[in-house]
């Protein structure tokens, strides 16, 4: 199938400057699509083939809830996601792909981390201190208008140290034998833009304020949060901390675990 554009700008081009076009797929009769190999075959034209797809009716690009594509004009406009088909999906679903998690286990406490920089467990002495309930906000992420915001850069600075960043927030966690250091960066050049940070605690955790900070503990379970504007618990059971850092800015929160005995 031959697909032919409207560039506005001069030729079609891909990101990176690859030869193929990602984000295509093409169904025959039975409605059935298969992700396609594309590419760019004249300035305002991609031909778009699959070996699955014999006799091709219909064919979409970008058409995902975050699709894999590359298809833009020479001025860096994107193509837009569409679709020639106006069929009703069966099933909503969609395969991605899940970026690998670390853990951090020391003695004293266990930490993993998404691929996408989210702190997905915190727990002192086997009890856990972050929410993970699959039926309320969980964890503790950058909430965003589209949802967390995908911190999926990596870097494993030392042994002890990684950093998740994306255009708008890098993030670098630190380890030590009783304590984690989070260093928050806004990336955004006016103070105005702010990013926020939550962290939202399991059921059962107790939070008071000290003069450091929060104490929060769960059973003979401590933790000492300092750098948080806020937390407090919730009607519900669990509760949350939140944290805002200015555009331009930089914060730290920093966790010290310890037992009572």
């Amino acid at each position: 199938m031959r697909v032919t554009f409207e560039t506005g700008d001069g030729p079609l081009a891909t990101r990176g400057g690859s030869k193929s076009v990602v984000g295509f797929a093409l169904a025959g009769e039975d409605h059935i699509f298969h992700f396609a190999d594309a590419s760019i075959t004249a300035d305002d034209t991609v031909t778009v083939h699959c070996a699955d797809v014999l006799d091709p009716k219909f064919v979409r690009y970008a058409w995902g809830a975050v699709p894999e594509c590359n298809l833009y004009n020479r001025s860096a406009l994107p193509a837009g996601p569409f679709r020639t088909d106006d069929m009703v999906p069966n099933v909503p679903i969609e395969i991605k792909p899940v970026i690998a998690s670390r853990r951090v286990a020391t003695d004293l406490y266990d930490v993993v981390l998404s691929g996408n920089g989210d702190l997905a467990s915190l727990g002192i002495n086997k009890q856990q201190f972050i929410s993970n309930s699959l039926d309320g906000p969980g964890i503790a992420n950058f909430p965003g208008f589209f949802g967390p915001r995908q911190l999926q850069t990596c870097i494993e600075l030392t042994p002890e140290t990684i950093r998740y960043s994306d255009v708008g927030v890098a993030c670098t966690y630190s380890f030590s034998a009783t304590s984690m250091k989070v260093r928050i960066q806004n990336l955004a050049r006016e103070a105005k833009d702010k990013v926020a940070f939550q962290l939202h605690l399991a059921s059962g955790v107790h939070i008071s304020a000290t003069g450091d900070g929060f104490e929060l503990t769960r059973g003979q379970s401590q933790l000492l949060l300092t750098g948080a504007d806020t937390a407090k618990e919730d009607s519900d059971g669990g509760g949350h901390a939140n944290l805002s850092i200015d555009g331009n800015a930089t914060r730290t929160l920093i966790f010290k675990f310890s037992t009572s005995k």
